[in-house]
């Protein structure tokens, strides 16, 4: 019931968003579309590039693309040419990234910027609100008409031959504003969903990255499971490049887990890029082929060795993927560290083992930390409440998974970020310490 109040008041107060900026942002995207489009019709020939039949027979039957890791759609009646399969291909076509790039351009115009710019055209305020559902199978917040929690950060990742810098100003987050006179914060739980996975499954390693910390100052060393802020020894204030420089007279609180990860595994040939990959990944049971399709600098046999050596390193992480098996098994009961449960039904688990299994193994890391950032939340609405900020000088925006928006006038903003800090880095004590660092900005974009 407390959430329903916050995320009611949160439907209310609404997300500020730029026409002026919607209409660069369509016209940025509509040119991007059209260039790309020549560029491909000028490799390939026309075609209707939203017809998958159309680009499925262009690809494999007339110009003989390498169909191997390319799956069937799910009717049968021909090879897929998804995203996932578009990424696959341009590994050795880079029309195929071309061609991702298109489409991903084609549904910002349809998806974001035409339909939300509607919205707040009709809004008073220049504001939308959109709907928060509370409960779902996998313990996270759903939203809808606009769904704000699925707004892309970029246009994708990868590099294609227009080059980052044509992304630059495609930005969708750099759209969604606060109202005048007010500043944006915005908060987010630093890897809470590793440190989630440290406190369920208690691997020694995970556990050490997080509660060790360093002074370069006083040399003092030690574990805490409160976030430390500055030493408790000689008081020198935090400072992360500490761990790339251990001379540096600053204090740290916690160890880089991928770097740690990228040392132990010798397969990752010391790119901490794909260590980190391999963190968020692994830890819910991906797959060499799923590692490959999704990074495919490291070939599928690679991929294999490095969650060989993961789990070799992190044993306890894999012996929490065993006594998840061995429940997924007996009962189909899982629950997250709050206590919250999800039944997985025997006719699921009996259709695939495999999909139950991950569905199963993302829930207690997966909603515990979104139960976390709710609980955080409300703490925030009662405190202000109790104080007369509510609605007068701090407003909510957006929530999304691990991230928290609100908007305050520019002369409050500082006093409500630290409060924000705080509240979310207190609210539960897990077996690690829960991180976060409020950024003020003028455009969520501006965030990251």
């Amino acid at each position: 019931m407390p959430s329903s109040k916050l995320f009611a008041d949160m439907e209310t107060c609404g997300v500020g968003w730029s026409i002026a900026g919607a209409r660069k942002l369509l016209r940025g995207f509509q040119k991007l579309r059209e260039d790309i489009k020549n560029k491909i019709f000028h490799e390939i020939g026309p075609l209707n590039l939203n017809s998958g039949d159309q680009v499925a027979r262009r690809l494999f039957e007339e110009l003989g693309y390498d169909t191997a890791g390319i799956p069937m759609t799910d009717s049968g009646k021909r090879l897929a040419v998804g995203a996932k399969q578009m990424d696959t291909l341009a590994v050795k076509y880079p029309v195929c990234d071309d061609i991702r790039t298109f489409r991903t351009a084609h549904k910002m115009i349809n998806t974001y910027v035409e339909p939300i710019t509607r919205w707040a055209i009709d809004d008073p305020n220049g504001r939308v609100h959109c709907t928060f559902w509370l409960v779902s199978s996998t313990g996270r917040t759903r939203c809808e008409k606009p769904n704000f929690q699925n707004v892309p950060a970029w246009l994708h990742e990868r590099k294609n031959a227009l080059g980052e810098k044509a992304f630059a100003h495609l930005n969708i987050r750099n759209n969604i504003v606060p109202a005048p006179g007010r500043k944006l914060i915005v908060s987010d739980l630093s890897q809470i969903e590793l440190r989630v996975c440290a406190h369920t499954t208690q691997d020694p390693l995970f556990l050490k990255a997080y509660l060790d910390y360093q002074c370069g100052a006083c040399g003092t060393v030690g574990q805490s499971a409160k976030i430390l802020h500055s030493c408790p020894a000689c008081g020198v204030a935090e400072n992360e490049d500490l761990l790339k420089n251990p001379e540096l007279d600053a204090f740290w609180h916690g160890l880089d887990l991928h770097q740690m990860t990228t040392d132990n595994i010798p397969a990752l040939g010391g790119n901490r890029q794909n260590g980190k990959m391999a963190n968020f990944a692994l830890i819910y049971l991906a797959t060499a082929r799923r590692m490959h399709m999704e990074y495919p600098e490291l070939s599928m046999r690679k991929w294999q060795e490095v969650i060989n050596e993961f789990f070799d390193a992190y044993k306890g992480v894999r012996s929490w993927h065993i006594r998840m098996e061995q429940a997924l098994k007996m009962s189909g009961v899982c629950t997250d560290i709050f206590g919250r449960k999800r039944r997985i039904p025997k006719s699921d688990i009996a259709k695939s083992f495999k999909h139950s299994l991950n569905m199963f193994i993302n829930f207690p890391v997966q909603a515990s930390a979104c139960n976390l950032i709710q609980l955080s939340m409300v703490k925030l609405r009662e405190q202000w409440i109790e104080e007369g900020e509510w609605l007068k000088t701090v407003f909510p925006s957006n929530f999304v998974h691990d991230e928290i928006i609100f908007e305050a006038p520019e002369e409050h903003v500082a006093r409500h970020a630290a409060t924000m800090q705080e509240v979310m880095e207190n609210t539960v004590q897990l077996r690690v310490p829960v991180r976060t660092e409020p950024l003020i900005v003028d455009a969520w974009g501006l965030a990251k």
